[in-house]
């Protein structure tokens, strides 16, 4: 058994979309990671969160990394870096540099206001190897201990990564980004994008934390917008 299980999440396993995300990454090294990929067959009744809940049992304790359809990771050794992250930060939640291909941004993580609103946490060339983020990008996520992560299934769509992250802040964790790691979009398939029921489910839930607790992190409070 390999020691990282990267689940891959799709509608269809043969939309163009999908076989390339896969094409992409069977290029990397893969030498110590098992690639698990879940065709739903455009069921769209399951919320995101639940589904991938449970893909991640088939991790039997290792660490996962999830794997957002229609990223492209052009990096070999994107493996390394993203373990390297989680050793050099103690994170218990790793994300790395998104690049958007048609604006160009590279959107590392996302902030939190007090009214639980996303503001993207933009980056030009990083000067860190890596950066506390209270939130990651959805794109790619490493995490080391599967088994403590909770999973909020009521999520229908994407909002769940950011309710991971600030739940494992709120346990005294840590979530951090790579900087030296950076994966593309290519398109994606609909389905899995949060919608305002996910928008109201997390500030009806996380609104007070972020507004009275989250920034007292020494890691994160210089982050604390007004």
């Amino acid at each position: 058994m390999k020691e990282i299980l990267i689940i891959l999440s799709t509608f269809d396993l043969n939309h163009p979309v999908t076989r390339k995300t896969i094409e992409y990454i069977k290029k990397t090294d893969l030498s110590r990671a098992e690639l698990f990929i879940a065709d739903s067959g455009y069921d769209n009744e399951e919320p995101f969160s639940r589904r991938i809940k449970a893909y991640m049992a088939y991790a039997d304790g290792r660490p996962v990394v999830i794997l957002k359809n229609g990223v492209l990771v052009k990096d070999y050794s994107w493996l390394d870096k993203l373990t390297n992250t989680q050793e050099l930060s103690g994170a218990s939640l790793v994300g790395c540099v998104n690049l958007n291909e048609k604006t160009q941004k590279r959107i590392y993580g996302y902030n939190l206001t007090d009214k639980a609103a996303h503001v993207a946490m933009e980056d030009g060339k990083p000067a860190l190897p890596f950066m506390y983020v209270p939130g990651v990008s959805p794109g790619l996520i490493f995490i080391m201990h599967p088994d403590k992560i909770e999973i909020d299934e009521n999520f229908e769509g994407n909002l769940y990564v950011t309710d991971m992250c600030v739940n494992t802040w709120s346990e005294g964790k840590k979530v951090a980004a790579s900087m030296t790691l950076e994966i593309t979009g290519d398109g994606l398939l609909t389905g899995d994008e949060a919608g305002e029921k996910d928008f109201e489910h997390f500030r009806s839930k996380w609104c007070y934390f972020i507004k009275a607790q989250l920034f007292l992190n020494e890691d994160i409070k210089i982050l604390k917008m007004s």
